[in-house]
Protein backbone atom coordinates (compact mmCIF):
# COMPACT_ATOMS: atom_id res chain seq x y z
CA UNK A 1 0.00 0.00 0.00
CA UNK A 2 1.48 3.35 -0.71
CA UNK A 3 2.22 5.68 1.81
CA UNK A 4 0.50 8.54 2.28
CA UNK A 5 1.91 12.07 1.64
CA UNK A 6 3.35 14.69 4.23
CA UNK A 7 4.62 17.66 3.39
CA UNK A 8 6.78 19.88 5.76
CA UNK A 9 6.49 23.87 5.49
CA UNK A 10 10.02 24.93 6.31
CA UNK A 11 13.30 22.78 4.53
CA UNK A 12 16.75 23.98 6.82
CA UNK A 13 15.44 24.87 10.43
CA UNK A 14 16.26 22.48 12.92
CA UNK A 15 12.84 20.99 13.34
CA UNK A 16 12.62 20.63 9.80
CA UNK A 17 15.50 18.57 9.14
CA UNK A 18 14.73 16.31 12.13
CA UNK A 19 11.19 15.63 10.25
CA UNK A 20 12.50 15.00 6.72
CA UNK A 21 15.19 12.23 8.55
CA UNK A 22 12.32 10.68 10.69
CA UNK A 23 11.07 7.07 10.26
CA UNK A 24 7.62 8.12 9.62
CA UNK A 25 4.54 6.29 8.24
CA UNK A 26 4.53 8.72 5.39
CA UNK A 27 6.53 9.81 2.61
CA UNK A 28 7.91 13.21 3.35
CA UNK A 29 8.64 16.35 0.90
CA UNK A 30 10.00 19.56 2.51
CA UNK A 31 9.32 22.67 0.89
CA UNK A 32 11.24 26.02 2.40
CA UNK A 33 12.12 29.03 0.43
CA UNK A 34 12.71 30.43 -2.44
CA UNK A 35 10.67 27.75 -3.41
CA UNK A 36 7.93 27.82 -1.21
CA UNK A 37 7.64 31.46 0.88
CA UNK A 38 5.04 31.30 3.47
CA UNK A 39 4.14 35.24 3.29
CA UNK A 40 3.13 34.70 -0.09
CA UNK A 41 -0.36 32.49 0.22
CA UNK A 42 -0.57 31.43 -3.50
CA UNK A 43 2.78 29.60 -3.51
CA UNK A 44 1.51 27.67 0.10
CA UNK A 45 -1.78 26.91 -1.88
CA UNK A 46 0.30 25.92 -4.93
CA UNK A 47 2.86 23.70 -3.25
CA UNK A 48 -0.49 21.91 -1.48
CA UNK A 49 -2.21 21.40 -4.63
CA UNK A 50 0.73 19.90 -6.80
CA UNK A 51 1.58 17.32 -3.89
CA UNK A 52 -1.86 16.65 -2.74
CA UNK A 53 -0.85 15.64 0.94
CA UNK A 54 -2.54 13.75 3.50
CA UNK A 55 -0.47 15.54 6.27
CA UNK A 56 0.90 19.31 6.23
CA UNK A 57 3.46 20.03 9.25
CA UNK A 58 4.10 23.63 9.97
CA UNK A 59 7.66 23.98 10.98
CA UNK A 60 8.23 27.18 8.88
CA UNK A 61 9.02 30.55 11.56
CA UNK A 62 10.43 33.36 12.00
CA UNK A 63 12.85 33.09 14.90
CA UNK A 64 15.27 35.53 15.76
CA UNK A 65 14.04 36.57 19.32
CA UNK A 66 16.30 39.55 20.09
CA UNK A 67 15.82 40.30 15.97
CA UNK A 68 11.82 40.73 16.13
CA UNK A 69 12.07 43.21 19.08
CA UNK A 70 13.26 45.42 15.99
CA UNK A 71 11.24 43.80 13.41
CA UNK A 72 7.83 43.09 14.68
CA UNK A 73 6.22 43.30 10.80
CA UNK A 74 8.73 40.86 9.82
CA UNK A 75 7.83 38.23 13.04
CA UNK A 76 4.11 38.91 12.68
CA UNK A 77 4.04 38.30 8.19
CA UNK A 78 5.55 34.60 8.95
CA UNK A 79 4.26 33.54 12.67
CA UNK A 80 0.94 34.82 11.97
CA UNK A 81 -0.57 35.98 8.98
CA UNK A 82 1.91 33.35 7.21
CA UNK A 83 0.58 30.71 9.61
CA UNK A 84 -3.09 32.05 9.17
CA UNK A 85 -2.61 31.62 4.98
CA UNK A 86 -1.08 27.93 5.25
CA UNK A 87 -3.98 27.12 7.59
CA UNK A 88 -6.46 28.25 5.44
CA UNK A 89 -4.92 26.25 2.21
CA UNK A 90 -4.32 22.87 4.11
CA UNK A 91 -8.23 23.27 5.85
CA UNK A 92 -9.91 23.93 2.05
CA UNK A 93 -7.85 21.01 0.52
CA UNK A 94 -9.10 19.40 3.30
CA UNK A 95 -5.74 18.11 4.60
CA UNK A 96 -4.63 17.55 8.62
CA UNK A 97 -2.38 20.42 9.57
CA UNK A 98 0.22 19.93 13.01
CA UNK A 99 1.58 23.58 13.56
CA UNK A 100 4.45 24.39 15.92
CA UNK A 101 4.69 26.79 18.09
CA UNK A 102 6.91 28.13 21.24
CA UNK A 103 6.79 27.75 24.92
CA UNK A 104 7.56 31.94 24.22
CA UNK A 105 3.80 32.63 24.30
CA UNK A 106 3.96 32.39 28.41
CA UNK A 107 6.17 34.95 30.11
CA UNK A 108 7.31 32.65 33.18
CA UNK A 109 6.18 33.98 35.81
CA UNK A 110 3.14 30.88 37.10
CA UNK A 111 6.22 28.99 38.72
CA UNK A 112 4.95 25.71 37.70
CA UNK A 113 4.93 24.26 34.19
CA UNK A 114 1.85 25.41 31.79
CA UNK A 115 -0.71 23.19 30.70
CA UNK A 116 -2.86 23.72 27.67
CA UNK A 117 -5.55 25.52 29.65
CA UNK A 118 -3.15 28.43 30.70
CA UNK A 119 -3.42 31.53 29.24
CA UNK A 120 -0.84 32.73 27.09
CA UNK A 121 0.89 36.05 28.52
CA UNK A 122 3.71 36.49 26.37
CA UNK A 123 6.06 39.16 27.03
CA UNK A 124 8.10 39.96 23.73
CA UNK A 125 7.34 40.41 20.34
CA UNK A 126 8.44 36.76 18.97
CA UNK A 127 6.00 35.13 21.67
CA UNK A 128 3.49 37.62 20.86
CA UNK A 129 3.56 37.25 17.06
CA UNK A 130 3.57 33.45 17.89
CA UNK A 131 0.56 33.18 19.98
CA UNK A 132 -1.30 35.53 17.53
CA UNK A 133 -0.38 32.88 14.78
CA UNK A 134 -2.24 29.85 17.26
CA UNK A 135 -4.89 31.73 17.37
CA UNK A 136 -5.34 32.84 13.96
CA UNK A 137 -4.54 28.94 12.64
CA UNK A 138 -6.99 27.87 14.79
CA UNK A 139 -9.45 29.96 13.48
CA UNK A 140 -8.82 29.31 9.76
CA UNK A 141 -8.33 25.35 10.36
CA UNK A 142 -10.49 24.25 13.54
CA UNK A 143 -9.16 20.66 12.98
CA UNK A 144 -5.64 21.43 13.70
CA UNK A 145 -3.02 20.36 16.02
CA UNK A 146 -1.18 23.15 17.60
CA UNK A 147 2.20 22.02 19.32
CA UNK A 148 4.08 24.19 21.45
CA UNK A 149 7.15 23.15 22.58
CA UNK A 150 11.00 24.29 24.42
CA UNK A 151 14.33 25.16 23.65
CA UNK A 152 14.40 23.08 20.47
CA UNK A 153 18.31 21.62 19.72
CA UNK A 154 20.09 19.02 17.19
CA UNK A 155 23.50 18.05 16.43
CA UNK A 156 23.73 19.97 13.37
CA UNK A 157 22.67 23.20 13.20
CA UNK A 158 22.95 26.57 15.31
CA UNK A 159 21.85 25.97 19.23
CA UNK A 160 22.81 26.46 22.66
CA UNK A 161 23.91 23.76 22.88
CA UNK A 162 26.62 23.29 20.14
CA UNK A 163 27.20 26.66 20.58
CA UNK A 164 28.44 26.73 24.09
CA UNK A 165 30.17 23.43 23.36
CA UNK A 166 32.23 25.05 20.93
CA UNK A 167 33.07 27.92 23.00
CA UNK A 168 34.04 25.51 25.98
CA UNK A 169 36.39 23.22 23.33
CA UNK A 170 37.86 26.56 22.40
CA UNK A 171 38.28 28.41 25.36
CA UNK A 172 37.66 26.15 27.76
CA UNK A 173 35.26 28.48 29.66
CA UNK A 174 31.66 29.91 29.22
CA UNK A 175 29.22 32.51 31.13
CA UNK A 176 25.40 30.36 31.12
CA UNK A 177 22.52 31.98 32.46
CA UNK A 178 20.69 30.71 35.55
CA UNK A 179 17.81 31.95 35.84
CA UNK A 180 15.72 30.65 32.85
CA UNK A 181 14.24 27.04 33.52
CA UNK A 182 12.55 25.01 30.51
CA UNK A 183 12.41 21.39 29.28
CA UNK A 184 15.07 21.35 26.48
CA UNK A 185 14.12 19.70 23.20
CA UNK A 186 16.09 17.26 20.88
CA UNK A 187 14.42 17.96 17.91
CA UNK A 188 14.82 13.97 16.55
CA UNK A 189 12.49 13.71 19.59
CA UNK A 190 10.14 16.18 18.61
CA UNK A 191 9.79 15.72 15.15
CA UNK A 192 8.95 11.57 15.83
CA UNK A 193 6.19 12.80 18.68
CA UNK A 194 4.95 15.13 15.49
CA UNK A 195 4.57 12.28 13.43
CA UNK A 196 3.15 9.89 15.97
CA UNK A 197 0.60 12.79 16.99
CA UNK A 198 -0.27 12.90 13.84
CA UNK A 199 -0.95 9.80 12.85
CA UNK A 200 -2.91 9.34 16.04
CA UNK A 201 -4.96 12.62 14.61
CA UNK A 202 -5.70 10.99 11.27
CA UNK A 203 -6.90 7.74 13.06
CA UNK A 204 -9.48 9.73 15.39
CA UNK A 205 -7.52 8.92 18.18
CA UNK A 206 -6.43 12.26 19.54
CA UNK A 207 -8.53 15.36 19.51
CA UNK A 208 -7.63 18.60 17.36
CA UNK A 209 -6.17 21.43 19.60
CA UNK A 210 -3.37 22.82 21.98
CA UNK A 211 -0.43 20.03 22.85
CA UNK A 212 2.40 20.76 24.97
CA UNK A 213 5.24 18.31 23.73
CA UNK A 214 8.80 18.95 24.95
CA UNK A 215 11.86 16.96 26.42
CA UNK A 216 11.41 14.97 29.70
CA UNK A 217 13.00 16.68 32.68
CA UNK A 218 13.43 20.89 33.11
CA UNK A 219 16.66 22.44 33.69
CA UNK A 220 17.97 26.06 33.95
CA UNK A 221 20.18 26.62 30.79
CA UNK A 222 23.38 27.18 33.05
CA UNK A 223 22.27 23.25 34.15
CA UNK A 224 21.87 22.30 30.49
CA UNK A 225 25.58 24.11 30.65
CA UNK A 226 27.13 21.71 33.24
CA UNK A 227 25.93 18.54 31.22
CA UNK A 228 27.63 20.00 28.06
CA UNK A 229 30.92 20.40 30.02
CA UNK A 230 30.98 17.12 31.27
CA UNK A 231 30.82 15.89 28.00
CA UNK A 232 33.57 18.24 26.74
CA UNK A 233 35.80 17.05 29.40
CA UNK A 234 35.24 13.28 28.16
CA UNK A 235 36.27 14.59 25.04
CA UNK A 236 39.91 15.27 26.95
CA UNK A 237 38.57 19.44 26.89
CA UNK A 238 39.49 21.49 30.25
CA UNK A 239 36.01 22.81 30.50
CA UNK A 240 33.91 25.00 33.01
CA UNK A 241 31.03 26.98 33.27
CA UNK A 242 29.84 30.27 35.19
CA UNK A 243 26.40 30.80 35.75
CA UNK A 244 24.95 34.44 35.22
CA UNK A 245 21.80 36.41 34.59
CA UNK A 246 19.09 37.19 31.98
CA UNK A 247 19.79 41.00 32.77
CA UNK A 248 23.59 40.33 32.85
CA UNK A 249 23.46 38.75 29.50
CA UNK A 250 21.62 41.78 28.14
CA UNK A 251 19.60 40.38 25.67
CA UNK A 252 17.12 43.07 23.59
CA UNK A 253 14.40 40.91 23.79
CA UNK A 254 12.29 39.58 27.36
CA UNK A 255 13.00 36.07 28.21
CA UNK A 256 10.62 33.73 30.31
CA UNK A 257 11.70 33.15 33.63
CA UNK A 258 9.83 29.28 33.82
CA UNK A 259 8.38 28.20 30.91
CA UNK A 260 8.24 24.54 31.87
CA UNK A 261 5.45 23.02 29.67
CA UNK A 262 3.56 20.13 31.09
CA UNK A 263 3.28 17.13 28.59
CA UNK A 264 0.83 14.55 30.20
CA UNK A 265 -2.01 15.86 27.94
CA UNK A 266 0.10 14.48 25.37
CA UNK A 267 1.00 11.08 26.97
CA UNK A 268 -2.83 10.49 28.25
CA UNK A 269 -4.08 11.41 24.34
CA UNK A 270 -1.04 9.66 22.73
CA UNK A 271 0.76 7.57 24.54
CA UNK A 272 3.84 9.46 23.92
CA UNK A 273 6.23 10.47 26.23
CA UNK A 274 9.60 12.60 24.49
CA UNK A 275 12.82 11.18 26.00
CA UNK A 276 15.23 13.43 28.39
CA UNK A 277 17.27 15.98 27.10
CA UNK A 278 20.25 14.18 28.27
CA UNK A 279 20.16 11.66 26.35
CA UNK A 280 21.00 13.48 23.45
CA UNK A 281 24.08 15.90 25.34
CA UNK A 282 26.50 14.01 24.27
CA UNK A 283 25.69 12.84 20.77
CA UNK A 284 25.51 16.99 20.06
CA UNK A 285 29.01 17.97 21.69
CA UNK A 286 30.77 15.14 19.72
CA UNK A 287 28.95 16.79 16.49
CA UNK A 288 31.31 20.04 17.21
CA UNK A 289 34.83 19.78 16.15
CA UNK A 290 37.30 22.20 16.78
CA UNK A 291 38.37 25.44 15.07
Amino acid sequence: MARRLALILGSSGQLARALQSCESGFEVTALGRPVLDLTDPRSVRDAIAKIAPALVINAAAYTAVDKAEEEPDAAFAVNETGAAAAADAVEKAGAAFVHVSTDYVFDGQLRRPYTEEDAPHPAGVYGKSKYAGETAVAAAHPEAVIVRTSGVFDDEGRNFVRAVAGRLIEAGEANVVADQTLNPTFAPDLAAAIFKLAEARLEGAAEPGLYHAAGAGDASWFEVGEAIADEVRRLGHEASVSPTTTEAWGAPAPRPADSRLDCSKLEETAGITLPSWRDSIARCVASVKPG
